[in-house]
């Protein structure tokens, strides 16, 4: 429409040469006018300019933090009692969709034949389910997932030749950007969950921790869907009390062999917890058992 609109224009008043302009011109980006131009600033305004943005930073900054904090709030409040995988991930999406003014976001997880397919997403429009299907094959969700780390599109136009595909999908939904983190289980990667926006730009650091904690919660309600009966709640509690019986003992038995405080004999427990890559309450029993027994029969530290 943009171009015989212009056409037309050029002939009204003569100017035959605005057709053949228009020919080859290539189609236009729809992330062009989103993107912040780039020009020279007057003298005596980069202060205010400067602080301006500050104060805005902060203010989303601030959005952000409660809108997680809600976020988490209701997501975990759901894992406390018998909860649908497909449901409650659907609401975890949701949520994060909404603290992070997303378009959608999904979460892909590998098959037994390691490929990735789309378990759920915050919305199913058809366009968007075909944008998440196409992110299970190339993209920042198939890149987190098949290096383990969090993987960021500031602008799907420097992205064309790379990942076609996605572009072509990106420029169906409107979006511009997308940031991807890894979905992980005992160290390693078993999918990924990722969110496109509307607009272009660079992801803070911040953004990145606070989706792989989304991640990650979505990757306790997947391994976790087995409801547990109240007896079962009971005996973990008993079992997690014996634990720190344990830990306050073991701590005042290194207190003792170093001739320190309690806390600092904590601290040597839980250091040497993790030089083992063992949990403080197994460091814990064993050195219990190292002091019952004599120099001799002392089990490796």
């Amino acid at each position: 429409m943009v171009r015989s609109v212009t056409a037309a224009s050029g002939e009204r008043y003569g100017h035959r040469a605005a057709r053949s302009r228009l020919r080859g011109r290539r189609r236009p980006d729809p992330c062009s006018r989103l993107r912040p131009r780039q020009g020279r600033l007057r003298r005596g305004s980069r202060r205010d300019r400067t602080a301006h943005r500050l104060h805005g930073l902060s203010y989303r900054r601030r959005l952000m933090n409660d809108m997680m904090a809600r976020a988490l709030s209701a997501v975990s409040a759901s894992l406390v009692i018998p909860h649908d995988v497909a449901g409650t991930l659907t609401s975890l999406l949701e949520e994060v969709a909404h603290a992070f003014d997303a378009v959608t976001c999904s979460v892909a997880v590998a098959d037994r034949h390691d490929r990735l397919e789309v378990l759920t997403s915050s919305s199913h429009r058809p366009e968007l389910l075909a944008l998440h299907d196409v992110q299970a094959v190339e993209g920042p969700v198939f890149e987190a997932w098949t290096h383990g780390r969090p993987v960021s599109l500031p602008d799907v136009s420097h992205a064309r030749v790379q990942w076609p595909a996605l572009a072509d999908a990106m420029d169906a939904v409107g979006g511009c950007s997308v940031l991807a983190v890894p979905l992980r289980w005992d160290g390693h990667p078993f999918g990924a969950m990722g969110l496109v926006r509307a607009l272009p730009g660079d992801f803070e650091a911040a953004e990145a921790v606070h989706l792989q904690a989304f991640a990650d919660l979505a990757m306790l309600v997947i391994v976790h869907a087995d409801p547990v009966s109240v007896r079962i709640a009971v005996q973990r509690i008993d079992e997690a009390l014996t634990g720190r019986i344990a830990i306050e003992q073991a701590k005042g038995a290194l207190a003792y062999l170093h001739e320190t405080t309690t806390a600092e004999g904590y601290e040597i427990l839980r250091r040497r917890a993790e030089e083992e890559g063992s949990t403080l309450t197994e460091t814990a029993r064993t050195v219990l058992r190292n002091a019952e027994l004599g120099p001799a029969q002392r089990e490796p530290s």
